[in-house]
């Protein structure tokens, strides 16, 4: 289960610009949520998992209302999944579970690179303040997302500027292990994790880096995982090869495996 901040990301900004019923609603479809803050948009699988002791519990039209308000506020990230709709909350990393069930692997993660342009869009935004404002908190540095159109319904029944851009903040070490946490349950091979750690401290000091490192081993899983297992590479060689850099393979590498450099797996 999810963890709520009671400042928020953003210092609860997003939040703040929803109605009073989206705001007392919020909490328990977080909650509901998975280890990764994904949801499956399913009427009746939401109330549920959210609403077992109301009654009566919110109609699908009130809880699709909410839905939509939490996009359009750009705290809920809406994509589809196998023909299911799908949505993934914008948190801290720190709020979410460190060890995540086998449920919540099988959720679908939202498509790259979309769902980090979303994210970047609104943080793009809110780094357009003036000097003055250089020195506020971390609110004021990062924003968040877009919304989503009005009129789907998604909660059907079914079975660089170098001279603007704000300082980033380097993070403890116990957060760098939170963020190598989170990576290790995405990431495609785990072995070597010792070794795998050690060069995530060393490559992945920023919260911009963390989120590019995610974004690039989520578009990249379904290519590593249609490789052979001995052609997939270690965690320690991905990162210290700087393979978030990669362009997506194409054709017929993605199942070679033969830019990879297994010397740096050992």
């Amino acid at each position: 289960m999810a963890i709520i901040d009671p400042e928020g990301l953003f210092n609860g900004d997003r939040l703040r610009r929803c109605s009073n019923a989206a705001q007392l609603h919020w909490p328990r479809l977080f909650l509901a949520a998975d280890g990764f803050a994904r949801v499956e948009l399913n009427y009746v699988r939401i109330i549920g998992r959210a609403y077992p002791t109301f009654h009566p519990v919110p109609s699908e039209t009130e809880l699709q209302a909410l839905i939509e308000e939490y996009a359009h506020n750009h705290l809920l990230f809406v994509y589809e999944a196998n023909g299911q709709l799908w949505a993934q909350w914008d948190t801290r990393t720190e709020s979410l579970p460190r060890y995540k069930t086998a449920r919540d692997r099988r959720s679908p993660s939202p498509p790259e690179p979309a769902f980090t342009q979303w994210k970047q869009a609104y943080r793009t935004e809110n780094k357009a303040f003036p000097k003055s404002f250089r020195n506020l908190s971390e609110t004021f540095q990062y924003g968040v997302g877009v919304g989503v159109g009005v009129g789907k319904n998604i909660c059907a029944s079914t079975d660089d500027d170098p001279v603007t851009k704000p300082p980033l903040r380097t993070k403890e070490p116990n957060e760098q292990a939170q963020w190598f946490a989170t990576w290790w349950d995405e990431y495609w091979l785990r072995k070597a994790k010792k070794a795998a750690h050690v060069a995530f401290l060393k490559k992945v000091k920023t919260e911009e880096r963390f989120e590019r490192v995610m974004c690039a081993t989520r578009a990249q899983k379904s290519e590593m995982l249609s490789r052979e297992p001995g052609k997939r590479p270690h965690g320690a060689t991905w990162l210290n090869g700087e393979r978030w850099e990669d362009e997506p393979a194409t054709g017929p590498q993605l199942a070679s495996g033969a830019d990879d450099y297994p010397e740096l797996a050992r």
